[in-house]
């Protein structure tokens, strides 16, 4: 059976927008704005399970960009607001200033677990080693290797103990960038390999075609293809334990035909060897109006035929 799930942040509804205006201009108290924080988060774990997904993706609403809850450890400050790769979306570059030591529990504090019902299987992003080091300041090299393995390590100690499925890494800059430093990434995934069990990496915005290989051979339990950059009808001869094809594109609001999709990925079982094969949108959601996004997991529960 074809999985489904989505990564990343999902986009604020029109009344959770409203609510955020209000508390940037003090007109709200605390306590009625992390109820409607809660409320609205809680509607975007009923969407998922209405639209079938196969795992439960952690709804982080109230996160602005994948970097920022970490920019309140010990020495990581959240700098300038900076264009993230080619969209007209803005994340804070994370600045380190030192070593950073992960603090027990830290992640906890900015998910939503508690929401989630029982017998589900939740999941989590976090952003990927390599994109986390791309993307932010720091003016000494191992220093940052050290800090960013700290905080990836910490964090996925803390969710798989909490009883997270797997953790996607964000891994944008792996797909994006023609020259990597294949060097760095490979140092960097190697601190992570006593969780690979529990590790996917999501590419997205760029064609993995070249890179294919590289990737494959980092120490995790699977990966995603954009398929908006990547053609999947050229991927042959390939072996996958886990993979994702981001086929649903979370940076238009045209939709998708959900039979088109499926034949594609018969056409891609039949040419790789595949243990299992999900779904996904290629990137976050919140790259959409609220409305288009829950048009986009339509799509996924009538992909995955439920």
């Amino acid at each position: 059976m074809i999985e489904t799930y989505i990564t990343g942040i999902f986009p604020r509804n029109n009344e959770l927008i409203n609510l955020w205006r209000k508390w940037d201009k003090g007109s709200v108290n605390k306590d009625e704005f992390h109820q409607g924080v809660e409320k609205a988060a809680e509607e975007v774990i009923r969407i998922q399970l209405d639209s079938c997904l196969t795992y439960i993706h952690d709804p982080l609403i109230d996160w602005h960009d994948i970097f920022r809850p970490f920019t309140n450890l010990p020495n990581l400050t959240p700098g300038p607001l900076t264009r993230f790769f080619e969209n007209n979306t803005f994340y804070r570059k994370p600045i380190f200033e030192g070593n950073i030591k992960y603090i027990d529990g830290f992640i906890l504090d900015y998910v939503h677990k508690d929401l989630l019902p029982s017998g589900i299987k939740p999941i989590m992003s976090l952003p990927g080693p390599y994109t986390f080091f791309k993307l932010s300041y720091h003016k000494d090299k191992n220093t940052a290797i050290e800090s960013i393995s700290n905080i990836l390590l910490g964090a996925i100690r803390d969710l798989i103990k909490d009883g997270y499925e797997f953790i996607n890494l964000l891994e944008p800059a792996l797909a994006y960038y023609k020259d990597i430093e294949w060097d760095l990434v490979e140092k960097l995934y190697s601190q992570l390999i006593d969780f690979r069990d529990y590790i996917r990496i999501h590419n997205y915005f760029g064609d993995i075609l070249p890179k294919i290989d590289k990737i494959i051979g980092l120490p995790v339990n699977g990966l995603s293809i954009d398929g908006t950059y990547t053609y999947i009808s050229k991927l042959a001869g390939l072996k996958f334990n886990k993979v994702a094809l981001g086929l649903i594109d979370s940076r238009t609001t045209l939709l998708e035909d959900p039979s088109t999709i499926i034949d594609l990925i018969k056409n891609f079982k039949e040419k790789n060897k595949v243990g299992s094969i999900a779904v996904t949108p290629n990137t976050d959601l919140d790259y959409l109006p609220f409305e288009y996004a829950l048009k986009k997991l339509t799509i996924l529960r009538d992909i995955r035929g439920c």
